[in-house]
């Protein structure tokens, strides 16, 4: 089911990582004031970067597991070291045979202005919070 609700050109007020939930929680809010929160279920693995304090969300959009390993393929190859995000990062192939036995989905969050990213999870719901 396709998202009705837009947060294209929506400014995050605050956003929260739940560890012990494995969720993310971030609050937008639109030129006419409607306050979206976009609650992200199930995270294995997310990279946010470019905070500025007043970061624009462009879209939010849907991809796959193989794409997100493939544009943030740095970033993955540098958390080997680390064990980020997770015991799982040893190679992108074990990797991506990780994220897809445990049915996960990625999400590429494109910025206007400030914060972008990604998460991948098993599930994204966008709330309405007026």
């Amino acid at each position: 089911m396709k998202n009705s609700i837009s947060v294209h050109d929506n400014i995050i007020l605050s956003y929260a990582v739940l560890c012990d939930k494995a969720e993310i929680h971030i609050r937008t809010k639109s030129e006419r004031n409607e306050h979206i929160e976009i609650v992200f279920y199930g995270v294995e693995a997310y990279h946010l970067e470019g905070d500025n304090f007043n970061s624009i969300i462009l879209d939010i959009g849907e991809c796959t597991n193989e794409e997100i390993l493939s544009i943030y393929s740095k970033e993955f190859e540098k958390g080997i070291q680390y064990c980020w995000p997770g015991h799982w990062n040893e190679s992108k192939s074990k990797g991506l045979e990780y994220l897809n036995n445990k049915n996960t989905k990625a999400w590429q969050i494109s910025s206007s202005y400030g914060m972008g990213g990604f998460v991948i999870g098993k599930t994204i719901e966008y709330k309405r919070n007026n």
